[in-house]
C-alpha cells in the first residue's frame, strides 16, 4: 500500500467553528498541514495559493454549497481528493457527489476516527495515482529512447548494408572491366595478326584471325547482356552479409590467348582462340 505524504496538505471547509477547530486539530495531530476555511469562497482563495491534496468540505454552506466547491475544486486541482460531509444524507446527493469526482461521502454526527480513516484512505489513493502517473511517465521517456535508439541502429544499419552494396557492385563491375579489357586486348591482337597475314597475301591466315575476333566480339555481347539484365544497387538482397546478385559470380569466360608468341617474330602463326580455328576448321 502507497504511503500518506509526511506532510499532506489538507483543507477543512465548513461553517461551524466548532468543527473547524476539532478536524484542524485532530488532522494536525497526523501530521498533516490543515488549512480551515469557513465558506467556499475563502476555500478557493486558499486554493489558489496552496497545492492541497485533500478537501473536506461540508455540502449545506451559505454562498456556495459543499457540491458546487467540489465541481471547483475539480476543475482548478483534479488530483485534489475531495471528501464531503453532510448531516442531511439524501441518496441523490451522494451519487451527484460520486458523479462530480468526490472520493467519499460522509454522514455527520461522525467520529473522528472515521473522518481520519476516509482521509487517509484518499490520500493513499491520491499516493498512488501519482505514482502511477510517475511511473507511466518514465515508461513513455523510456519508450521514447528506445525508439531513437532503434532508429539509429537501423540507420547505422541502412549505411552499412549500402556499403557493402556498393562494394560487391564495385568487385562485380571491376572485374567486368578486366575480362572486357582482355577481350578488346584479343581483338586488337587477332587484327594485328590478320593485318600481317593480308601484307603476305595468306587467306586463309585472315579468315582465322577474323573468326577468332568474332567469337570475342560474342564473347562481349554476353558480358553486356550480363550487365544489363543484372539488379542495380538497390535491389540487391542479403542473407547473413553476402551478397545474391545473380551477378555476384560471372563465370569465367575462357579467353583466347591474347597473341602469345605473336609478336616474336614477323612470320610465325597466330596462336589466338584455338578453340575458333578448331571449331571453324582453320
Amino acid at each position: 500500500m502507497n504511503e500518506v505524504p509526511a506532510r499532506a496538505q489538507v483543507l477543512v471547509v465548513d461553517d461551524q467553528p466548532e468543527l473547524l477547530e476539532l478536524l484542524h486539530l485532530e488532522l494536525s495531530n497526523e501530521g498533516w498541514d490543515t488549512h480551515v476555511a469557513s465558506d467556499g469562497g475563502e476555500a478557493l482563495e486558499i486554493l489558489k495559493t496552496t497545492n492541497v491534496d485533500l478537501v473536506l468540505s461540508d455540502i449545506q454552506m451559505p454562498k456556495m454549497s459543499g457540491l458546487e466547491l467540489l465541481e471547483k475544486v475539480k476543475t482548478h486541482s483534479p488530483d485534489t481528493e475531495v471528501i464531503l460531509m453532510t448531516g442531511f444524507a439524501r441518496l441523490e446527493t451522494a451519487v451527484e457527489a460520486v458523479n462530480l469526482g468526490a472520493h467519499s461521502y460522509i454522514q455527520k454526527p461522525f467520529h473522528a476516527v472515521d473522518v481520519l480513516s476516509a482521509a487517509r484512505r484518499a490520500l493513499e489513493r491520491q499516493a498512488l495515482i501519482r505514482e502511477r502517473e510517475e511511473l507511466f511517465a518514465k515508461l513513455q521517456t523510456a519508450n521514447q529512447e528506445l525508439h531513437e535508439a532503434n532508429r539509429e541502429i537501423i540507420e547505422t544499419r541502412d549505411r552499412l548494408l549500402w556499403a557493402e552494396r556498393r562494394r560487391t557492385l564495385a568487385d562485380v563491375m571491376g572485374r567486368l572491366r578486366h575480362e572486357l579489357n582482355n577481350l578488346a586486348m584479343s581483338i586488337t591482337s587477332a587484327a594485328g595478326c590478320a593485318r600481317r597475314a593480308l601484307d603476305r597475301g595468306q587467306a586463309r591466315d585472315v579468315r582465322r584471325d577474323l573468326d577468332t575476333m568474332e567469337d570475342l566480339a560474342l564473347q562481349i555481347a554476353r558480358l553486356l547482356a550480363q550487365i544489363e539484365e543484372s539488379p542495380d544497387v538497390e535491389s540487391v538482397d542479403y542473407v547473413q552479409g553476402h551478397t545474391m546478385m545473380g551477378l555476384g559470380v560471372v563465370p569465367a569466360a575462357p579467353i583466347p590467348s591474347t597473341g602469345r608468341g605473336v609478336l616474336e617474330s614477323e612470320g610465325a602463326e597466330s596462336n589466338l582462340a584455338p578453340e575458333a580455328m578448331t571449331k571453324r576448321g582453320g
